[in-house]
């Protein structure tokens, strides 16, 4: 009796860990489903509608633009968009990988965009981005870290401008 209480013991431990061990993701739905997100985000971006982008990311999401501090949370994210949009429009972007394992995937591509500062010239800024996606308990997946940097080389400070300028005189 007491063998089969422990070999019963055993097939009961042996269903648990079983039980517990998380469902396969299937990459294929993964990848679409976040490929389908990161369309809608593009979209809400562009049309400069700040209450839909902010729809995409987490709550404790992590932004990390160029040239600024890492701000976290929506609140922050919202802050810092909202200056963005200010500045900038024809923002086009071309995702160049969309992945997934488990609950997390990311999307890495490439944009352009250009910035219009009052009382500045335009410019035009490309550069590439990773976006890091997570599932949420409710099926949904939201960005969780987004970092972005440009392709545009580093301003001349303005003396090593006026040295070279006279060289070429």
């Amino acid at each position: 009796m007491k063998r089969s209480g422990l070999n019963l013991l055993f097939v009961a431990f042996a269903l648990l860990a079983f039980s517990c061990k998380p469902a396969a993701t299937n990459v294929e739905e993964a990848r679409k489903a976040i490929e389908e997100a990161d369309a809608r985000l593009t979209a809400a971006f562009n049309a400069k509608d700040i209450v839909a982008t902010m729809t995409m990311f987490a709550p404790d999401a992590v932004s990390m633009a160029p040239n600024s501090p890492a701000v976290v949370g929506r609140d922050q994210i919202e802050a810092l968009l909202k200056q963005f949009f200010q500045i900038s429009h024809d923002f086009k972007v071309t995702a160049k990988s969309i992945d997934a394992s488990g609950d997390l995937g990311y999307v890495r591509g490439e944009y352009t965009l250009v910035i219009q500062i009052p009382a500045m010239p335009a410019v035009t800024d490309s550069g590439k981005f990773l976006d890091v996606w997570k599932r949420q308990p409710d099926g949904k997946w939201l960005i969780v870290a987004s970092s972005g940097s440009t392709n545009l080389p580093p301003p001349q400070p303005a003396q090593a401008t006026k040295d070279k300028k006279q060289k070429q005189v």
